[in-house]
């Protein structure tokens, strides 16, 4: 089609398709907030964890499985990657 549509009092050209959000994009959008979500899980855990709440307590508050809890307190918080650079080194533009 290359005509116009009126469309609510404006014309658009009718190769622009309407855009309805699709089944995919929408699970996929879902997933990044749950993603989002859950990135502040392990800090959470290990917070409640060294301000004294028992293993027990943070499984019975979250409904985090003990093995998980678990596994996050023994795993290191991942930290950003540094770069060390030499004081005599040329600074990036």
């Amino acid at each position: 089609m290359s005509g116009r549509i009126c469309y609510a009092a404006t014309e658009i050209p009718a190769s622009v398709r309407c855009m309805a959000p699709s089944p995919l994009t929408a699970a996929e959008e879902k997933l990044r907030r749950w993603a989002e979500a859950n990135a502040m899980r392990d800090e959470a855990v290990r917070e409640a964890a060294a301000a004294g709440v028992s293993i027990h307590q943070i499984q019975q508050i979250t409904g985090i499985a003990r093995t998980t809890i678990i596994g996050i307190l023994a795993r290191r918080p991942k930290r950003p990657l540094l770069r060390v650079v030499r004081s005599d080194e040329p600074q990036p533009d």
